[in-house]
C-alpha cells in the first residue's frame, strides 16, 4: 500500500512539473515597463504624461501607445496592462487595476475616452487603400489639399474608421514617404509610429506606382 501511494505521488509531481514547463513565460524575464523604457527612453506613465503635456490629443496618444505596446508584446513576449492602466496613473486614479478600463472623463479632453467604443482593427486592404489615395493626391498630383479634407474624403470610402484615425494614418504614410525619399505635398506633420502592416501595404503600393 505504501509503495502504491508513493508511486501515485510521484506521478502527480511529474505531471505538475510537466505542465509548469509547458506554460508560456509571458514576462520573458523582463516586465513590460522595463522593455518599454529601454525602447522609448521613458516608462509608460511618463511617456503618456509627456505626450498629453505637449498638447497631443488623448486618442492620438492612445493610438501611438497601442502600436508601441503591440510591437513590444510581439518581440519581447511581455504583456501590456493596457493604456488605461497607465493613463489612470497620470490622473492620480491609482485604483484602476491592470486591464481594467477607465470610466472617468479625461482631464485633458473633457470627453469620454475612446475605450468606451470598439477599437477599429485595420485590415491590410484598408491600409493599402489609404496609401493609394495618398499617392494619387500628394505624390502624383502634388495636391495642396489639407489633412482634414483628405481624411474626410477617405472616411467616405471607409465609413467604419473615424476621421481622426484616418488623419493619423495619413501622417504615418507621410513619414513612410520621407523614409523612402518620396516627395509629397502634404503639409501636415509626419507621424512615426506606424504598424508593420502599414509599412508592408505602403511598399506594395509604392511598387505599383513605380517608386
Amino acid at each position: 500500500m505504501i509503495i502504491a501511494a508513493l508511486i501515485i505521488i510521484c506521478v502527480i509531481v511529474i505531471v505538475t512539473l510537466s505542465n509548469s514547463n509547458n506554460s508560456p513565460n509571458i514576462n520573458n524575464n523582463l516586465p513590460f515597463d522595463n522593455v518599454f523604457k529601454d525602447r522609448i527612453g521613458q516608462d509608460p506613465t511618463a511617456y503618456i504624461s509627456s505626450k498629453l503635456a505637449s498638447g497631443s490629443d488623448l486618442d492620438a496618444v492612445r493610438y501611438l501607445f497601442d502600436i508601441i505596446a503591440a510591437e513590444i508584446e510581439l518581440k519581447s513576449k511581455c504583456m501590456s496592462p493596457g493604456f488605461d492602466f497607465y493613463y489612470a496613473k497620470t490622473t492620480g486614479n491609482n485604483s484602476i487595476k491592470s486591464g481594467e478600463p477607465t470610466k472617468a472623463t479625461p482631464v485633458v479632453t473633457q470627453r469620454i475616452p475612446s475605450s468606451t467604443t470598439p477599437k477599429h482593427c485595420w485590415t491590410i486592404e484598408e491600409d493599402a487603400l489609404c496609401c493609394r489615395r495618398f499617392f494619387e493626391q500628394y505624390v502624383i498630383q502634388q495636391s495642396s489639399m489639407d489633412l482634414q479634407q483628405f481624411a474626410e474624403q477617405l472616411h467616405m470610402e471607409l465609413p467604419s474608421i473615424s476621421v481622426g484615425s484616418l488623419k493619423m494614418k495619413t501622417q504615418n504614410i507621410k513619414q513612410l514617404c520621407i523614409e523612402h525619399g518620396i516627395k509629397n505635398s502634404l503639409t501636415a506633420k509626419p507621424l512615426a509610429q506606424y504598424s508593420r502592416q502599414n509599412h508592408h501595404a505602403f511598399l506594395k503600393v509604392k511598387q505599383q506606382f513605380g517608386y
